[in-house]
């Protein structure tokens, strides 16, 4: 596995690597705020298995890389939301660029991770300015 290299250094050979190996990222930004924290947490990505509902994927949007929740699928077209923004993008499957199986905050959490995919899901049931309000005014 390739650790502690910059995301912008690898994103031009992101195809081949993922063909090979699995990818480790540490994250920047705070969309997915609160499951990812800006410059602390580290992903690991891989390539492409399947596209399901509620998975964080990698994908290119305006000419960046953005890691975002896929919130629905509409044919071809896939709509994401990070968990801290309340914007939506809204791009074509074959924008997509990798998937996320794992992410590090203080321990490695697996996405297929029976307590994480509960947090999620409630995390997503919530109307989301009510929450992302109350967990800053926490924080």
């Amino acid at each position: 596995m390739i650790e502690k290299i910059k995301a912008r250094e690898i994103f031009d050979n992101l195809a081949e690597i993922l063909a090979e190996q699995d990818i480790k990222i540490k994250i920047s930004g705070n969309s997915m705020w609160p499951f990812f924290i800006d410059k602390k947490t580290n992903v690991r990505l891989t390539k492409i298995k399947s596209i399901k509902k509620n998975n964080v994927y990698l994908f290119k949007y305006q000419n960046n890389y953005v890691l975002h929740r896929l919130i629905k699928i509409k044919g071809e077209t896939l709509i994401f939301q990070g968990d801290g923004n309340n914007a939506k993008e809204i791009v074509d499957k074959t924008a997509l660029v990798a998937e996320l199986v794992a992410f590090e905050n203080k321990r490695l959490i697996y996405t297929t991770n029976k307590c994480y995919r509960l947090k999620v899901f409630l995390y997503r049931l919530l109307p989301r300015r009510v929450v992302i309000k109350l967990f800053k005014r926490v924080k």
